[in-house]
Parts: C-alpha cells; structure tokens; sequence
C-alpha cells in the first residue's frame, strides 16, 4: 500500500533489466518547404527514429518493496535476496548493492544510508548500498 522501493543486485555481468538498443536515434526534420506538414499546415516538425527493447535478465537480482523504508525491511529484503536459492538448492550468492528510489523518499533513503546514527543508535547500514534517486517513479 506504500511508495515502492527497489533493493538490485547490479554487480553481475548480466543484470536484472536489460536495455538493448536496436537502431541509434536519428534525427528526423520535417522543415523542407516542399514537406506536406509545412506545405499544407505551416508547421514545421522535428523528432528522432529510434528502435530500442527492455525485457527482464535475472529476476533473482532485484527486490520490490512497497513495506516502509527503514532499516528492518532493508535488512528483510537484503536477507531475502541473499537467501535466494537456485534449483539445485545452493545459494545464488545474490548481493543487494544498489537502493532505488523515488524522489518522495530521497530523505528517508540518504538517512538510512549515510547518517552515523539514528535516533542515538550506531547506524550499521551506513554505506551498506549506493543510491539512486530515479525521478520517474512515483
């Protein structure tokens, strides 16, 4: 019922997302006079051609959390994700290094991960992970 939050694993060659770009993005100008958008409506048009794919690599590699982000469930989906077990049933040895967020909870997020301490208690997740702030969660 929260704002999600996401615990990656991005240290492997492959990764949990993968982005493969079909075609490099090529400018494309409609402002020739004899172009039928200048001809018919005066109006000239720009943008670019581009072909590109996302699809799923390793799902194992990545946590989605929408519980409260604090260093219980941190610690939750870091031990989940470090439990992850393949279909021999050895360890996957899955190691959570990237914290992803959405700028609402940037502030909870930087605390958790740089504060020497909270509320007076050592803070042992201090460094545990790298931040990112992507703003088009939300």
């Amino acid at each position: 019922a929260g704002t999600a939050w996401y615990l990656i694993d991005d240290t492997r060659a492959v990764k949990p997302l993968v982005y493969q770009n079909r075609r490099t993005p090529t400018f494309v100008a409609l402002d020739n006079p004899d172009d039928p958008n200048v001809f018919s409506k005066k109006e000239f048009v720009y943008g670019v051609d581009k072909r590109c794919a996302v699809g799923f690599g390793l799902w194992q590699l990545a946590y989605a959390s929408k519980q409260t982000l604090d260093a219980a469930n941190l610690w939750a989906a870091k031990a989940a994700m470090a439990t992850l077990k393949g279909d021999a049933g050895r360890l996957l040895g899955v190691r959570p290094s990237l914290l992803v967020v959405p700028p609402t909870l940037e502030e909870k997020a930087r605390t958790l991960l740089n504060a020497t301490d909270i509320g007076g208690t050592s803070n042992v997740l201090k460094g545990a992970f790298r931040l990112h702030v992507e703003t088009r969660l939300g």
